[in-house]
C-alpha cells in the first residue's frame, strides 16, 4: 500500500513540474503564465461542463494507455498507440455497418471485439519484426502511426464517408442510436465502468498473476526468462 502512494505522489509531482516548466516556458515566451494555468484549470474543472468534456477526451487515453503499460512492462517501446487506436475505431465502424440492423446485445460486443482485434493486428507486424530481423519497434509502431493516418483520412473520406455532412471535414457515418453505449457527449456511466474495469483488470493481469510476473522479468532480464524456459 505504501508503495503505491509513493508511486501516486511521485506521478503528481511529475505532472505539477511539467506544468510549471509549462508555465515557465509560456511567460518567457512573453504570455501571462498564472492566466494560461487558470485557463487549464478552467477548461479541464471549472466551467459547467468541462469535466464531462475531460473524462470524454481522457477515457479513451486512459484505456489506450493500460494497454501500452504491458508492452512497457515487457520492456518493449511501443509507440504506435495512436495508429493502433485508429485502426481499431475503423475495424468497429466497419463491423457497425456491416452488421447494421441486428440485435443491440449481440451488435454491440462484437464491436468491441472488432476494435479490439483491429488495434491488436496493427500492434502485431512490429512485434513480428521485432522477433524476426531485430527491427526496432520505436521505429516501426512510430511509423505505423503516420500509415493509420492516412488509413483514417481515406476510410472517412471514401468508404465510411458521411454524406450528409458539409465536406469541410471528413467524419464516418454516425453510429445507430440502438448501438451507443454513450451519450451525446460521447461518455456515460457505462463506458466509465468499461474504463475503470479495464484499468482493474490491467493491474490484476501485471501484478497478481504468473504472466505479470513473467513479462516484467523480461523487460528486466529477457535472458533470465528464456532460462527458465518460459
Amino acid at each position: 500500500m505504501k508503495d503505491s502512494l509513493v508511486t501516486v505522489a511521485r506521478s503528481l509531482i511529475f505532472v505539477a513540474f511539467a506544468l510549471i516548466l509549462c508555465a515557465l516556458v509560456f511567460q518567457f515566451a512573453g504570455y501571462n503564465a498564472p492566466l494560461m494555468l487558470w485557463a487549464v484549470a478552467d477548461g479541464a474543472f471549472l466551467r459547467s461542463g468541462a469535466i464531462e468534456q475531460s473524462l470524454r477526451w481522457a477515457l479513451p487515453l486512459f484505456i489506450t494507455a493500460v494497454g501500452v503499460g504491458i508492452s512497457f512492462r515487457a520492456g518493449f517501446f511501443n509507440i504506435g498507440a495512436q495508429g493502433q487506436f485508429y485502426v481499431g475505431a475503423i475495424c468497429a465502424a466497419f463491423a457497425a455497418e456491416a452488421l447494421k440492423g441486428g440485435p443491440a446485445f449481440l451488435v454491440i460486443p462484437a464491436l468491441i471485439i472488432a476494435g479490439t482485434l483491429g488495434g491488436a493486428v496493427w500492434a502485431l507486424w512490429p512485434g513480428l519484426l521485432r522477433l524476426r530481423s531485430g527491427t526496432d519497434e520505436v521505429i516501426t509502431t512510430l511509423m505505423g502511426n503516420f500509415m493509420a493516418g492516412l488509413l483514417l483520412v481515406y476510410v472517412t473520406s471514401g468508404p465510411l464517408k458521411d454524406p450528409s455532412g458539409s465536406g469541410q471535414q471528413a467524419s464516418s457515418r454516425p453510429l445507430d442510436e440502438a448501438y451507443r453505449i454513450s451519450d451525446s457527449l460521447g461518455i456515460s456511466p457505462t463506458i466509465i465502468a468499461i474504463g475503470a474495469a479495464i484499468g482493474i483488470l490491467m493491474w490484476l493481469l501485471v501484478n497478481r498473476t504468473a504472466f505479470g510476473v513473467l513479462a516484467s522479468l523480461a523487460g528486466r532480464n529477457g535472458t533470465m526468462v528464456e532460462w527458465q524456459g518460459a
